[in-house]
């Protein structure tokens, strides 16, 4: 009999995760995007993707950067990045893991404290390959149905945060 219950009760629990929506303040973000670009690598063109993987068990993100040579980056520069944005039903907390071309990968946790419908803070648990004690934080805004920008910030150790680059982004294809 206790096997029963036991095998019942599981099933009820996955079940229940199965049918809940985990997605509603990133549902906005599926799709290609076009953005515009600026800060310490210069003036740049993005594009970006975001999609569900697993049957929405995760959003995959990537992003192809690219920054012509210019004064403050006279070699150009092109950066390449791919994200996971998951749920963690345990702790109840988003996570954005990114893998850099660089050899970056940045693991961030979603700032409910800070986050809003129209706003969502991620702030850096761990980067690998970089100086220790070294932050990040992206702050997304969302302008309209079409448009957001995205402002990615760096902290050392100590130190507030500053602005590393700012993107604007415009929507090419949904879904």
């Amino acid at each position: 009999m206790k096997r029963k219950i036991t095998a019942f009760l599981l099933l009820f629990t996955i079940s229940l995760y199965a049918q809940e929506n985990i997605w509603p303040q990133f549902e906005y973000f599926i799709g290609k995007w076009e953005g515009r670009e600026t800060g310490k690598a210069g003036e740049g063109k993005g594009e970006r993707t975001y999609k569900f993987l697993f049957d929405g068990t995760f959003i995959y993100i990537e992003n192809v950067s690219k920054f012509e040579p210019q004064e403050n980056n006279t070699s150009g520069e092109i950066h390449k990045d791919w994200g996971f944005i998951s749920f963690d039903r345990v702790n109840n907390q988003y996570k954005l893991r990114e893998f850099h071309s660089e050899g970056f990968i940045n693991k961030y946790f979603l700032d409910n404290s800070q986050t809003a419908s129209d706003t969502l803070v991620f702030i850096s648990e761990e980067i690998e390959n970089v100086p220790e004690g070294l932050r990040a934080r992206i702050n997304i805004i969302k302008i309209d149905e079409n448009n957001f920008t995205e402002t990615f910030e760096l902290a050392k150790p100590g130190k507030e945060f500053t602005e590393y680059l700012k993107n604007y982004w415009k929507r090419v294809t949904k879904k």
